[in-house]
């Protein structure tokens, strides 16, 4: 591998971007943000919660979250027959 010299950060930033690319990056890349996205699917719920105190929202998230585990478990149990 050979050394390149850079006047600036920028260019250096730009060079290493470029180096390595070939015609299938961008495919592969685009796939594997896609194969992530349907593995890590989360549920957040929609709209802005007030909640009085702190230990009031705190409460909320937990039920959240147990609420995410619960469909996470449901999900990836096999199916019976």
């Amino acid at each position: 591998m050979s050394v390149q010299k850079f006047r600036h950060v920028d260019d250096a930033a730009h060079a290493l971007l470029l180096a390595g690319r070939d015609a299938g990056h961008e495919r592969r890349i685009a796939f594997m943000l896609r194969l992530v996205a349907s593995i890590a699917k989360r549920r957040y719920p929609t709209g802005v919660r007030r909640y009085r105190t702190p230990a009031e929202a705190d409460a909320d998230r937990e039920a959240w979250l147990r609420a995410q585990v619960r469909r996470l478990q449901q999900s990836s149990r096999p199916a019976r027959s």
